[in-house]
This record gives C-alpha cells, sequence and structure tokens, in this order.
C-alpha cells in the first residue's frame, strides 16, 4: 500500500516562493484526485519521449525539497495533474478577475521561475519548537552551549 503524501507544513515548508508554487501543486494535485507516485510517475512516461521524472523526483517536489531545474519536468508533472482533473491548462488562472487574463500554464510557469531562484530552506533544528529557530530566522539552532552544563565536555 502507498504511503500517503501530506503537504508539508510551514515548519517544513516556510513561507516564501518555493512555498507559493508548493501550494498550487498541491491545489492541482488534490483537483486531480491524488494520483500515487507511480501513476504520476507512469504518465509523464507515456506522454514525454524526452525525458522522465521518476517518484522520487515527483515525491521531493511536492515536498518542496527540490524545484525541478527542468521546467520541462515541472510542466511536466502540473500537465499530468491537469489531464487528471480535466482542467485546461490554458484557461483563465483568476476567471473572477475582470483586469487581466493569466492562463494557468502562464502563472505555473511563473511561480516554477521564482521558486527556482529562492534558496531552498535550511534544515531545523530537531529540538527547536518552531520553524523560524530562536528568533534569528529560519534555520538557527536553538540550543545554545552552557557555560553550566552538567556533563563535561570531553
Amino acid at each position: 500500500m502507498a504511503k500517503i503524501l501530506r503537504m508539508p507544513s510551514e515548519r517544513d515548508l516556510p513561507p516564501g516562493a518555493r512555498r507559493t508554487f508548493v501550494d498550487e501543486l498541491w491545489d492541482y494535485y488534490r483537483q486531480a484526485g491524488r494520483p500515487t507516485l507511480q501513476e504520476i510517475a507512469d504518465a509523464i512516461s507515456a506522454d514525454y519521449d524526452a525525458f522522465t521524472a521518476s517518484k522520487e523526483t515527483i515525491r521531493r517536489t511536492m515536498l518542496g525539497k527540490t524545484v525541478p531545474i527542468n521546467g520541462d519536468v515541472a510542466d511536466a508533472i502540473f500537465e499530468v495533474f491537469c489531464k487528471r482533473s480535466k482542467t485546461d491548462p490554458d484557461e483563465d488562472r483568476w476567471p473572477q478577475s475582470i483586469d487581466d487574463v493569466e492562463p494557468r500554464r502562464s502563472w505555473w510557469r511563473h511561480l516554477w521561475s521564482l521558486a527556482l531562484e529562492e534558496e531552498p530552506p535550511m534544515p531545523v533544528d530537531p529540538g527547536s519548537t518552531s520553524g523560524f529557530g530562536s528568533g534569528g530566522g529560519w534555520g538557527v539552532p536553538t540550543t545554545r552551549p552552557s557555560a553550566t552544563a552538567e556533563e563535561p565536555p570531553f
């Protein structure tokens, strides 16, 4: 039985361009009926002759641990979800907006590009109670050496 893939928490993936990209990806994933990683990889293999995407690449993308360097891979994941959910990737992403028309595909590529440019978040200290460490920013350790440690340092 396949493990259930879950949207990363803000502790695991802090706000920013990468999180916005992953949020959008998860919207399409849910609309597509939450296919398994194998189903996504198989659909990409069937639809694209020039490349494939491994289950691990898809999983890491879904969790925000990586952003595909190749835009074609990011687009393939997006298009598989659109196809499964019967969503036209070229229809307006914001149909309620009266200002501009922006196709879903264009918005997706924009989010991918921003996420690709953003530095990945640093791992959080396992003892941290917050994704933002001790107040010094993402990934700052929360534990500080104590001068009155009970155990000697050797």
